[in-house]
């Protein structure tokens, strides 16, 4: 990724996606506790971003593979710069109300759902499908350093600024994330000579291929069951820092910011930590991890506990997701890798959403302790229920027999 040209202009596109993610997880939740919204109506801004991927993400994959990736990115982004465009321009003439934020929440999420589609599919072609999760992982540290940046840049936007005026942040760089992908020389498409077939019938191929292998089914179910259980821990993050834990918009920017500056460390780590444990035991590790920090945050009463617990939270969800999308992208064929993957992801954050709407309906009966602690006990109960399914994976590298007969000779096993 880094030695190609635009290999280097996509992970830049990518780490400006990610800032502007930030800048919003941070801004958009305060824009709505500001104007008086619940903890719960701050925690559906999160579940309106990842739900388009329900409702999209099928077509987002076919899109992405049957037409010009750079073309699908470059679109995507633009889309996302003017929705995010409009919340700073309303805060001129005032605060936008609920009803306004939670549609642009969606439209946002609804654009990054068609990037991602190209993005999977644009990896594999410049770094080969055997070394797709290399190429993720790289991906994912210029993803860490967009989350680092973002959150921290948005915390101190929304103390001088605002909240609405620091949206204008996210939308600046979907612009600039678009204009890196103009600049993108090839379409970043699978060389795989395929006859057209229509959307139906692509979307149709590559979920089939998802259900009939078996790691790339057990990994996507135990991944939706343990999202759907502790997925609102990240939704609900901002209203249990601001008014659980009592703490100001820079400090919880602050906490956000290192915590998320992890996914830098895991794509370093999680190569040398699947060679000695293996993929299988890493992912099994990585959430037990994530339901005990999913306890420590409900404890947490800090700015030093909420940092101890936020860190380790942050760091064992990247290393687990890069895990989850190595193990699913290297079984696929080259023709099929954005539909694989943006279905995969589909899944993912489609219980994501779930996940987050129930925890933010529980948080007003529960409070916020209590429905982090109730999280992380679902957690761990996912845990010791998929373990034993996990474990009995065949940990190759390599695609599966499979896909290599699909993909003809555009990849091979090491």
């Amino acid at each position: 990724m880094l030695a190609a040209r635009d290999g280097r202009l996509l992970l830049a596109a990518q780490s400006l996606d990610a800032l502007a993610i930030g800048v919003a997880g941070v801004a958009l939740p305060w824009l709505v506790l500001k104007g008086g919204g619940s903890h719960g109506e701050a925690g559906a801004v999160y579940a309106l971003t990842v739900l388009p991927y329900v409702v999209f993400g099928l077509l987002a994959g076919a899109v992405g593979d049957r037409f010009p990736r750079r073309t699908v990115m470059l679109s995507a982004h633009a889309c996302q710069a003017a929705v995010a465009a409009v919340i700073p321009v309303w805060t001129i003439a005032g605060a936008p109300p609920l009803a306004a934020i939670l549609p642009l929440a969606f439209a946002i999420g609804s654009a990054r759902v068609f990037a991602d589609a190209g993005t999977f599919g644009a990896i594999a072609s410049i770094v080969g499908v055997e070394r797709f999760a290399e190429g993720q992982a790289t991906v994912s540290a210029a993803w860490g350093i967009g989350l680092f940046a973002g959150p921290a840049l948005g915390g101190l936007l929304v103390a001088t600024v605002g909240p609405g005026f620091a949206l204008a942040a996210e939308a600046a760089a979907c612009a600039t994330a678009a204009l890196l992908v103009a600049a993108i020389r090839r379409g970043l498409d699978s060389e795989v000579d395929e006859p057209p077939v229509g959307s139906v019938a692509a979307i149709a191929d590559g979920v089939r291929f998802m259900l009939r292998d078996p790691g790339i089914a057990t990994y996507t179910l135990v991944i939706v069951a343990s999202n759907v259980a502790g997925a609102g821990a990240y939704a609900l993050m901002v209203p249990l820092l601001r008014d659980h834990v009592g703490l100001p918009a820079g400090k919880v920017g602050a906490i956000m910011a290192v915590g998320e500056l992890s996914a830098v460390a895991a794509a370093v780590m999680v190569g040398p930590l699947s060679r000695r444990f293996g993929p299988n035991r890493l992912f099994v590790g990585c959430l037990t991890v994530a339901a005990l920090a999913t306890v420590a945050l409900g404890l947490a009463t800090s700015f030093g506990t909420a940092a101890v617990a936020t860190i380790p939270f942050l760091l064992v969800s990247s290393v687990g997701s890069i895990v989850a999308i190595g193990q699913r992208q290297r079984r696929a064929p080259a023709e099929l890798q954005s539909r694989v993957g943006i279905a995969g992801r589909m899944a993912a954050l489609g219980a994501v959403a779930l996940g987050s709407a129930i925890a933010s309906g529980l948080s007003g009966p529960l409070g916020l302790r209590g429905v982090y602690l109730a999280m992380g006990a679902a957690a761990l109960t996912v845990v010791l229920l998929s373990a034993p399914f996990v474990l009995r994976l065949d940990e190759r590298t390599d695609a599966s027999p499979g896909a290599r007969v699909r993909a003809g000779t555009s990849s091979s096993a090491p």
